[in-house]
């Protein structure tokens, strides 16, 4: 007989809705300090540069809300912060050579387009990332 995991299945997935949830905040704000250097500091021209700054404060803001909301670990912080800084700058040459490829294509017109299609391609990849090795609870 089949063990009933319906709780593990519901914690997985509140778990992974509100990694989303943080992701798509984290996004939103990525793309709003993006969108307001263009639009006051860099001009279109300066776009990349902005899109890098954008992605900076994300980097900061998601850390601390997975670590202490999401994934409730206050263990190995240092650590941890590391780790996850390292995979998003990974993460960031992923991203920062699609955009420049896509912008390149499509016109910089539509540079948030592509910056938000981009995040959102690797959101599922990164749950798993998040939850198995950053932020994966000590046994």
């Amino acid at each position: 007989m089949e063990a009933d995991n319906r709780p593990a299945r519901k914690v997985l997935s509140m778990e992974f809705l509100q990694t989303l949830a943080v992701g798509g905040s984290g996004a939103l704000l990525s793309i709003g300090i993006t969108y307001l250097c263009v639009e006051y500091l860099y001009g279109t021209e300066g776009y990349f540069v902005a899109y890098l700054t954008g992605v900076a404060v994300g980097v900061v803001y998601a850390f601390a809300v997975f670590a202490f909301a999401v994934f409730k670990t206050t263990e190995r912080l240092l650590s941890r912060f590391v780790l996850f800084s390292g995979y998003m700058a990974f993460l960031v040459v992923v991203q920062a050579v699609v955009v420049k490829s896509a912008v390149s294509v499509v016109g910089v017109d539509y540079y948030l387009w592509v910056i938000t299609a981009t995040i959102a391609a690797l959101s599922v990849v990164n749950y798993f990332v998040y939850s198995r090795i950053i932020f994966q609870q000590e046994t």
